[in-house]
């Protein structure tokens, strides 16, 4: 059986290809946030364990973006959402 396909049909046929490509999805968490915040509040305040999280975001951002293989997406409070979308 032969079909034949015009170029009318190849056109139509390439406007609805998608673009497929592999991707990392990373979810980092900081193990025992909680605990850590409540024992910081005790011998410290609620801005120690703030600014370790800030610390912490820091790092793992820089970490994440630092061949421009990755971003992050979103901030979970004591984690980050990010997604690398090559090897680095």
């Amino acid at each position: 059986m032969t079909e034949t396909v015009s170029k009318h049909d190849i056109g139509a046929s390439d406007a609805h290809r998608e673009e497929t490509a592999v991707v990392v999805v990373l979810f980092d968490d900081m193990k025992g946030s909680l605990v850590l915040k409540d024992q910081l509040a005790v011998s410290s305040d609620e801005q120690a364990f703030q600014m370790l999280r800030r610390e912490h975001d820091a790092l793992v951002t820089q970490i994440v973006t630092r061949d421009g293989a990755g971003e992050v997406i979103k901030s979970t409070g004591d984690g980050l959402l990010a997604i690398l979308r090559k090897p680095s």
